[in-house]
């Protein structure tokens, strides 16, 4: 029963795919049709003697989901995944912070933090626009004094609150 409906889902997929391909209208035209065509034909024979209930189901997600990016971004072709930073920073700060002496994963920069040849390889393998790093820290440096502003004026009238509630 599970297999006639694969199947079934399967080959209404296959049609919808090929549909697709009679009208496309992304920039590559017809040699973009003919690779829709083509890489239809070649992904459902790799896959004809798929047999398990799970493979089959992600197998027929995957090619939906390139059926919504062709349709939804008129992009005949797989889209690239996105993957995260692998140095564990952000995109703002490329090289994170060392704490010395703290977390596992710090080590290898030592006791004195990064050192200046990985500083030097980090700013030529990633544009540094000082411009916006200097907005960044003096947004800090104001946020930073409004919080002391703050601290200092809600202590200040706790003072004052007790000195009339007491006197």
């Amino acid at each position: 029963m599970a297999t006639s409906t694969s199947r079934a889902a399967a080959l209404s997929l296959m049609r919808r795919m090929l549909r697709v391909s009679r009208g496309w209208r992304g920039e590559g035209g017809a040699d973009e049709a003919r690779y829709i065509v083509q890489e239809t034909s070649r992904v459902f024979r790799e896959r004809k003697d798929l047999r398990d209930a799970e493979v089959i189901a992600g197998a027929l997600d995957e090619g939906e989901g390139r059926l919504q990016t062709a349709l939804h971004y008129g992009i005949a072709y797989p889209r690239m995944t996105h993957t995260p930073l692998a140095g564990g920073g952000d995109v703002k700060n490329v090289l994170p912070p060392a704490e010395a002496g703290g977390s596992s994963w710090a080590s290898h920069v030592g006791e004195k933090g990064v050192s200046d040849a990985a500083r030097n390889i980090a700013a030529h393998a990633a544009p540094v626009n000082p411009r916006a790093n200097a907005a960044r820290e003096a947004a800090r440096a104001k946020r930073l004094a409004m919080m002391k502003a703050t601290a200092t004026a809600t202590a200040e009238a706790r003072t004052a609150d007790d000195e009339d509630a007491t006197g």
